[in-house]
């Protein structure tokens, strides 16, 4: 069920710190700090917003409060769960390897996902220098909604990933020994929602 929220107020209200998303009244299980992100209203689609923020602030700018501790709180149906999906995002840096792919690939890769599962996920190719000088702009891929993991007591956020799990597994040519970026820069993602 998509509850009628107006998009601008969920970003517009959630501009201090870490705040708790209610909807009518209802808490959720989404906790968004802005505090560090720039966010605006997608004109044209009522559930869905861009975020601008430092790569840094990926894995905190939001936080999926596992179902367990919303039942535990708040009692089970009595609260909202959210759903968040990254449609498309892009990285802009102006470190060169970035925009480059790794050896053996066509384009560079990256995946918006989940922090909590730390598999062997392919990265999704992107599109180098074509939005914006210095950016890479990637298309959502399978597995780009976070929305609480129903089987931990861990809450979950975004991670972007830049290499695979095998630390030979390089996306582009930075050659990292992270899963997350090594090169510093900013990323633009847009986000739909839907409460339930």
């Amino acid at each position: 069920m998509r509850t009628p929220v107006a998009v601008a107020s969920l970003v517009l209200t959630c501009s201090l710190s870490a705040q708790q998303v209610y909807v009518n009244g209802a808490p959720s299980n989404l906790v968004l700090d802005l505090s560090s992100t720039a966010t605006f209203v997608d004109p044209l689609a009522g559930d869905a917003f861009y975020a601008f923020l430092p790569l840094s602030e990926v894995g905190s700018f939001c936080t999926m409060i596992a179902p367990v501790s919303m039942d535990m709180s708040w009692g089970a149906g009595n609260w909202v769960r959210c759903s968040l999906t990254a449609t498309d995002w892009a990285y802009l840096t102006t470190d060169a390897c970035a925009h480059l792919p790794a050896p053996g690939e066509a384009a560079p890769l990256s995946l918006l996902t989940s922090d909590y599962d730390y598999g062997g996920y392919p990265g999704w190719p992107g599109a180098p220098l074509g939005l914006l000088p210095d950016a890479t702009a990637f298309a959502g891929s399978w597995a780009t909604t976070i929305s609480g993991i129903d089987w931990s007591w861990s809450d979950e956020h975004w991670q972007l990933r830049t290499r695979g799990w095998n630390p030979t597994e390089h996306w582009n040519a930075c050659g990292s020994s992270s899963l997350t970026p090594s090169f510093d820069g900013f990323l633009v993602v847009r986000i739909t929602f839907a409460f339930s």
